[in-house]
């Protein structure tokens, strides 16, 4: 089957292309490509509003979620997440991870690894100067509760996720049985 040979300049671009057997194909040695009836130059619009669209799909998502991470000061349920990943593993003072956890060390760990703070602090109550204070009325998921020489994160439900001394692992309190925290704060 004959084809005609062409050319098309699309912002700069120029792709060769040569009609074969009713469809378009870039060049000679490759298979048609199954555009029969459309002009390359009509493809090429289609194909840049398809990605055009994709983009700005793909900016709004990250625009929210941007959104959602200053409203809440940082992205609240990823951090909870790091933390739950560490139920389980032992206790052991003054370590931060990833094998074994102190209190403040968990901590250390959880807002390191999200890349919120590369050096947070080790003691306890210095996490009340260096984050933004919150009233318990607002607490949230991913707030950092302190309590005197033990600090923990609220995990949401009433629970705190903490390197718990006496049970010697990583794991869940109730807010309940905490007692009355010395501060919250929100990194």
């Amino acid at each position: 089957m004959g084809g005609g040979e062409g050319g098309c300049v699309a912002e700069g671009l120029s792709l060769g292309y040569r009609a074969v057997g009713g469809g378009i194909s870039r060049d000679p040695t490759q298979e048609d490509i199954g555009i029969t009836g459309r002009s390359l130059d009509s493809v090429l619009s289609r194909t840049k509003i398809t990605v055009l669209l994709g983009l700005v799909a793909m900016l709004v998502t990250a625009f929210a979620i941007s959104a959602n991470a200053q409203s809440t000061g940082y992205a609240s349920y990823g951090t909870v997440a790091i933390g739950e990943a560490q139920v389980g593993k032992p206790f052991a003072y003054g370590t931060d991870g990833p094998d074994t956890f102190s209190c403040s060390g968990l901590m250390r760990y959880i807002l390191r690894t999200s890349g919120i703070d590369y050096d947070a602090p080790w003691t306890p109550e210095d996490y009340l100067y260096r984050y933004a204070p919150v009233a318990p009325g607002d607490l949230q998921p991913g707030d950092i509760v302190i309590y005197p020489n033990w600090a923990t994160m609220y995990v949401g439900n009433g629970q705190l996720l903490n390197a718990n001394e006496w049970q010697g692992v990583v794991t869940y309190t109730p807010m309940a049985y905490a007692g009355e925290p010395v501060g919250i704060v929100r990194p």
